[in-house]
């Protein structure tokens, strides 16, 4: 049985959803608020925003933010009996006029440090890589912080960021937990009214992804490391069709991929990503130093075999049965369900496409899985970035894509 839910759109902008779910007795909340500004700085100041948040009343429970390159996430664990003061702290504080100035540099100190370790981190520099060549120019916004921006940030330019970014209009605010979902839009909105202006709707247009259709190869002679991504969600396609072949390729333990790199030192995975406010299929595999020759033939047979032969019969019931399960194990979790409704409502989808999913989910033929291969999976349609002791020739032997025509970038 789907979960009971009310949803409301304000004069501001902002989209109200709350959903019962009485398992656990505390209630989650997600605040999603889109980029406004094309700012350098927006991943660094979220993490000092983030940062300031822990810092606020035992009111707010659990709270945090992230940025994705598009989106202002806050989420908040709060006690289901007192959620409601929870809010009313999380939205004073967001909106605040002050700065904790005592702990300031020892927060963006910290925050600096990660930055940097995440810098220089290689999975980090091949997901970079991939954005930047995956979106046309200027492609979307950074989602990881560059410490020298970081760290010139003072507390003036959080503020002037709260006041910029921090608007309703567009935005969304999702509830889940052991709540009554009407009072507790009722309740939402009149927090909302108290603590926001009224917003103007400024959103930046999403960036456009762009498919190279070709392969970026890097020399690193310590370990093997490939990333492939596509766009997902053509208006023709069945969404629910593009999760299911993503589970049949590289998402379960009887996956194709899973089946084919069963031993250690080489492995993939496939699955749904949100790149630039957008929805992206990404396969993600690695090989032990000496192995990526064998990780690469191992990906274009199983690649070849899945333009070739769609998941059908058998295959496709057990990936059906998986995804059901692994979605309705969402729904037992209040925290799961909201992050879930939060990302689908990132990418564009109804507000109550959770509840409307596992039919959709039901009603996928193998005729769907050819399409949403034909979409994913073709040449055209993928951009790629790896990394590893390969020479050209097995880059060339792999055929995974033609190389790319620019200058190699070497690690």
């Amino acid at each position: 049985m789907s979960p009971k839910w009310a949803d409301s759109l304000l004069d501001n902008g902002l989209r109200l959803l709350a959903v019962r779910d009485a398992r656990a007795p505390v209630a989650e909340l997600r605040l999603l608020i889109p980029a406004a500004a094309a700012d350098p700085r927006q991943a660094g100041l979220t993490e000092l925003l983030a940062r300031s948040l822990r810092a606020t009343p035992a009111a707010t429970g659990h709270s945090g933010a992230s940025w994705d390159g598009a989106w202002l996430r806050v989420h908040s664990s709060l006690p289901a009996h007192d959620w409601a003061t929870g809010l009313e702290t999380i939205l004073e504080s967001l909106r605040g006029n002050e700065v904790e100035q005592p702990d300031y540099p020892r927060w963006r100190a910290g925050l600096v440090n990660q930055a940097r370790a995440r810098q220089r981190d290689r999975g980090q520099h091949l997901a970079r890589l991939l954005r930047q060549r995956a979106f046309a120019p200027p492609g979307p916004p950074s989602d990881l912080p560059d410490p020298a921006l970081l760290a010139a940030t003072e507390p003036a330019d959080l503020l002037a960021f709260r006041r910029r970014l921090l608007t309703p209009a567009g935005a969304f605010l999702v509830l889940a937990g052991d709540i009554e979902p009407a009072a507790a839009v009722a309740a939402m909105a009149g927090a909302v009214r108290r603590h926001w202006p009224e917003g103007e709707h400024r959103v930046l247009p999403r960036p456009r992804p762009t498919p190279t259709g070709d392969l970026l190869a890097l020399s690193d002679a310590r370990e093997t490391r490939l990333e492939l991504c596509a766009p997902s969600g053509a208006a023709a396609d069945s969404p629910a069709a593009h999760d299911l072949l993503v589970v049949a390729l590289g998402a379960y333990a009887d996956s194709r991929l899973a089946l084919r790199f069963p031993a250690p030192g080489c492995s993939a995975a496939a699955g749904m990503e949100v790149i630039g406010g957008q929805r992206m299929f990404l396969l993600s595999a690695q090989a032990a130093a000496g192995r990526g020759a064998e990780l690469l033939a191992g990906l274009h047979v199983e690649l070849a075999n899945l333009r070739r032969r769609p998941p059908a019969g058998a295959e496709l019931e057990a990936a059906r049965t998986f995804a059901l399960g692994q979605f309705l194990g969402v729904l037992d979790s209040p925290g799961a369900l909201a992050d879930k409704i939060a990302t689908d409502l990132c990418y564009g989808r109804a507000p109550d496409w959770f509840s409307v999913f596992p039919q959709r989910l039901r009603a996928v033929t193998a005729a769907d899985l050819a399409l949403a291969c034909e979409r994913l999976l073709s040449r055209r349609a993928l951009t790629g970035v790896v990394s590893g002791d390969l020479s050209g020739k097995d880059l060339a032997v792999a055929d995974l894509l033609p190389l790319s025509g620019k200058s190699t970038i070497w690690w």
